[in-house]
């Protein structure tokens, strides 16, 4: 199709295996598979929840405790932080700081 250009979503090469949340740095740490860490900021993060009409930021901001209960999904694409449903893709977080 000519003229049309679509969205592709970055992939991953490596796995991710573990995941946590530094408090002191406020950033998430990713491990990969090969050893390599890699941090995000969580103030980069969109926390949001749907009000029915839009999404909206989520009030109040997540605290310390709601983001150290983070895990990794089974499969490594997805990283949620459990007590307030918030997940994230691991390709996107990756492909956002590196583009």
């Amino acid at each position: 199709m000519a003229g049309i250009e679509t969205a592709s979503r970055p992939s991953l090469k490596l796995k991710p295996t573990s995941v946590q949340y530094i408090a002191d740095m406020r950033s998430l740490e990713i491990k990969f598979e090969n050893g390599i860490s890699y941090c995000y900021p969580v103030d980069r993060l969109n926390f949001s929840r749907w009000d029915g009409n839009a999404y909206v930021p989520l009030t109040p901001a997540p605290t310390d405790a709601d983001l150290e209960v983070v895990v990794l999904w089974p499969g490594g694409e997805i990283i949620e932080f459990e007590t307030i449903s918030q997940g994230f893709e691991v390709s996107q977080l990756v492909g956002e700081m590196v583009s």
